[in-house]
């Protein structure tokens, strides 16, 4: 992937390090949810991937608790009942909604948490 930060910049415990990390989380589950993929993406296959990129362990828990806490990314119970995350943007929320409610059994209660989390960006409520 161009413009991918080398491993050592990855493992670096420095600004430069811990932000490359946060960016690696962030556009990774950007690039494995857009398009025409799925609104979610396991959090499994996230820290998989981050791995084979070279990131160890502490940096990959760091980097996304950091983009959960920030508000980048959401952690969302997903299809396989196991977690998933999402990008934390009105079209990826909507997304995962429309995913969700054209489930054979869709989770009622997930729908109506991301509906009012959807509405509270938009400054309905």
């Amino acid at each position: 992937m161009a413009g991918t930060p080398d491993t050592e910049v990855l493992n670096a415990d420095s600004r430069t390090g811990r932000k490359a990390r946060y960016e690696a989380v962030v556009d990774l589950v950007e690039e494995r949810t857009s398009g025409s993929r799925p609104a979610s993406v396991s959090k499994m296959d996230v820290l998989g991937r981050l791995h084979l990129r070279g990131i160890g362990a502490d940096g990959m828990d760091t980097a996304l608790d950091a983009a959960l806490e920030h508000g980048d990314l959401l952690e969302v119970l997903g299809p396989d009942g196991r977690p998933h995350l999402v990008r934390n943007r009105l079209e990826d929320l909507r997304a995962f909604v429309t995913q969700e409610a054209d489930r054979e059994n869709p989770r009622t209660d997930i729908i109506g948490d991301l509906n009012q989390r959807i509405e509270r960006m938009q400054g309905r409520r």
